[in-house]
């Protein structure tokens, strides 16, 4: 009885915390994204919204970031068929893709070069399937989520290996694909969640009682 009791407060406190993460990312959102420019948000200018739909540019999957999960036994480098449970990879404009293939030394634009926006995407399952190299997309969609979600200690460091000019505290991480929630549902659950926490610990206490 008593785990019942307990599994029903933590359920209800993590639907209470889950809806009120969902309503601080979604807030000042837009049903349909707001299309905006590679360009602009490298020179700083970020949209009030968070629910946008970014433009032409360079995916540099070969600089991405990732948590992997070795096999039991493995060591070393990471398997092709490790199991990834999230990847981020930086964005480019054109313009500036184009100066990092023109420079005499791309190491020496890296240490210097910024970018203003990481895609979180759980679309690769495995190491061996995240993509090498850059690609000229057309369009990325996606929330970003920067007001419930840092980025881990690791991610900044691996990150600034391969970009050490980059501030990461002004990096904009993209959820890809992700939308936002409503407000009536982000609410409906902070309720929800308070009610099971209040009657599990409503029915602990009658049951202490008897």
């Amino acid at each position: 009885m008593i785990r019942l009791q307990i599994a029903l407060i933590v359920g209800g406190g993590f639907l209470a915390y889950y809806g009120f993460t969902q309503y601080r990312v979604s807030s000042g959102t837009t049903a349909e994204p707001l299309e905006v420019a590679i360009a602009d948000l490298e020179a700083d200018k970020t949209p009030d919204n968070n629910h946008v739909k970014i433009g032409p540019h360079v995916a540099l999957y070969g600089a991405c970031v990732y948590t992997a999960e070795q096999d039991r036994g493995d060591a070393g480098e990471v398997s092709d068929s490790a199991k990834v449970t999230e990847t981020l990879y930086p964005l480019f404009s054109a313009e500036q893709f184009a100066r990092l293939e023109e420079a005499e030394d791309p190491q020496e634009f890296l240490n210097t070069a910024k970018f203003a926006v990481l895609v979180k995407t759980k679309e690769w399952k495995t190491y061996g399937a995240i993509p090498d190299g850059a690609e000229e997309v057309g369009s990325v969609q996606g929330l970003f989520i920067n007001r419930i979600e840092s980025l881990d200690d690791e991610y900044v460091k691996l990150i600034k290996d391969n970009f050490p000019g980059v501030d990461s505290d002004k990096i904009l991480i993209l959820e890809k694909g992700r939308k936002p929630t409503s407000h009536a549902l982000s609410l409906l659950m902070m309720v929800g969640g308070v009610a099971l926490v209040g009657g599990g610990v409503l029915w602990m206490i009658i049951g202490f009682r008897s």
